[in-house]
This record gives C-alpha cells, sequence and structure tokens, in this order.
C-alpha cells in the first residue's frame, strides 16, 4: 500500500483528474495525469464494476497495482515534474500475473 501522502484519495480530486488530465494507455490501464505544485507524484487506481463484478478480484487488481507503484516510485518521482495521477483499469489486468503489471508500471512515462 502507498503511504497517505501519495494518495489522491478525495472523489471530486479524482473526477477533475478524469475529466481534465492528459491521457496515456497502456495495455492494462489508461493513465490520467494533472501536473501538481508538490515534491512527490500522488496518485489513485480506479477499478469500476464494469471492470469486474466481484469486489474480491478488483481489490485484488488494485493491490497488485499499488505494490507495483510502491516499488518503482522512487523512479517515479525523480523527475522535475510531478502530477496527480489516475489509473483507470481495463479488463485486461484483473487475470494478469504480478510481474506484467509491475512491467506496465515501469514503462510509465509522465
Amino acid at each position: 500500500m502507498l503511504k497517505k501522502r501519495f494518495r489522491l484519495t478525495k472523489r471530486d480530486n479524482i473526477s477533475n483528474i478524469i475529466k481534465e488530465g492528459k491521457s496515456l494507455s497502456g495495455k492494462f490501464f489508461l493513465c490520467k495525469a494533472v501536473p501538481n505544485e508538490l515534491k512527490f507524484n500522488r496518485f489513485s487506481i480506479v477499478v469500476s464494476k464494469k471492470v469486474e463484478k466481484r469486489a474480491v478480484r478488483r481489490n485484488k487488481c488494485r493491490r497488485r497495482i499499488h505494490e507495483a507503484l510502491r516499488n518503482h516510485s522512487l523512479k517515479l518521482n525523480s523527475d522535475k515534474n510531478h502530477f496527480d495521477v489516475v489509473l483507470l483499469v481495463n479488463r485486461n489486468c484483473i487475470d494478469t500475473p504480478y510481474n506484467e503489471i509491475e512491467a506496465e508500471v515501469k514503462n510509465i512515462k509522465l
């Protein structure tokens, strides 16, 4: 799990980022990002019921992505520009092994 300061928690902030953020698409998720004035990136992961009906599987996917972000947060935070990022998960991510998700997170270029 990411530390609280690296997480986006307010629904208004997340919906604003989804509406106004620049998009980057990957194999397992769509990444929406908006610059922030903080010295670090903040993340939120959205797995809708349309992707997976069962909450257990949605949460498992969310935990995998959180862990990959936590393992690679130093690399992602080393840039001069910092962003608020929302990851919108696709159906492909639900049954994907952790190492493939981790490789996708490594390839995020903000």
